[in-house]
């Protein structure tokens, strides 16, 4: 028996049941925190083919070499922290900001606890619970740091951003290690190795992303922008003119973060269109959040 308890994860510090009550129903209890009793792994597993997709990508042999290359980075350019960005199934950035010492000491190496509910954006299903894994509990999953896609913000240079990928926790019953298939990013690069190993080919998307500028106090009430509805806007030099050093501003920051900048045009009262050259589709996933 005491071969099997200490085989056991027990979790005594988490918080005894709460009710938990739904319009119309009888009151029912669940945990805020779950007790882990299940196997816990006491060693790495000898062979990479035995490890799980989580445990690969920790311990893949090219990750030592992208880590220093961060470490030089951050330290040539004075960074002191680190944006870990996850990217949800809505579009929106999520993620922790942490020192750079700890990033590169830890976070790097050992992933980044991040709970579930939170990459699944915080939505409630009709009955009001948290969609994805563990509901309500403060389950999480670990994201990994994508080292390739780290770069120094040119707006703020004391700041490093770098991509996500989440996987499920080693000590989950069900696909310990795997993916998380909430994860809209390491969809992404699953589809691309799908696509490359059916065909042999690389699959490569680009867009034309177009944003409208205000300006004034009241310009998200009013809608305003740097011209009226004139008719016939599109395309006006003298238009884009007065819009310079927002474009200029563009261009420089998308052009330090390795964005090939090919043309702008004005579109509507306010609105450019700043286009940047197609690549693979990965790289202009992570560009058109970055631009946005």
């Amino acid at each position: 028996m005491s071969d099997v308890i200490s085989s056991l994860r027990v979790r005594p510090w988490d918080p005894p049941p709460v009710p938990h009550t739904s319009p119309g129903t009888p009151t029912r209890w669940a945990r805020r925190s779950t007790l882990f009793l299940r196997p816990r792994r006491t060693s790495m597993p000898t062979t990479r083919e035995h490890m799980t997709p989580l445990e690969l990508a920790l311990s893949d042999p090219a990750r030592d070499s992208e880590l220093q290359r961060c470490r030089q980075l951050f330290d040539e350019g004075g960074v002191t922290h680190v944006h870990c960005q996850y990217v949800s199934v809505q579009g929106r950035v999520l993620g922790k900001v942490m020192p750079v010492k700890y990033f590169l000491e830890t976070a790097a190496r050992k992933g980044v606890p991040f709970g579930y509910a939170v990459a699944g954006g915080l939505q409630a299903s009709l009955a009001g619970e948290l969609l994805g894994p563990g509901g309500i509990s403060t389950r999480e999953g670990l994201l990994v740091p994508d080292l390739a896609t780290a770069q120094i913000l040119p707006w703020d240079r004391s700041v490093a951003r770098v991509f996500c990928d989440h996987f499920r926790s080693l000590r989950e019953e069900v696909g310990p290690g795997e993916p998380e298939e909430a994860d809209a990013r390491g969809n992404l690069k699953r589809v691309i190795a799908a696509f490359r190993e059916e065909t042999g080919l690389e699959l490569r998307t680009g867009c034309e992303p177009e944003m409208s500028w205000f300006s004034g106090p009241d310009a998200i009430d009013r809608s305003a922008s740097f011209f009226p509805d004139w008719v016939g806007p599109s395309y006006h030099l003298e238009h884009i003119a007065e819009m310079m050093p927002i474009l200029k501003r563009i261009t420089q920051y998308a052009q330090e973060m390795g964005f090939e900048m090919i043309q702008s045009d004005y579109e509507d009262p306010g609105q450019l269109e700043c286009n940047f050259l197609y690549d693979n589709a990965l790289a202009t996933a992570d560009r058109l959040i970055t631009y946005r």
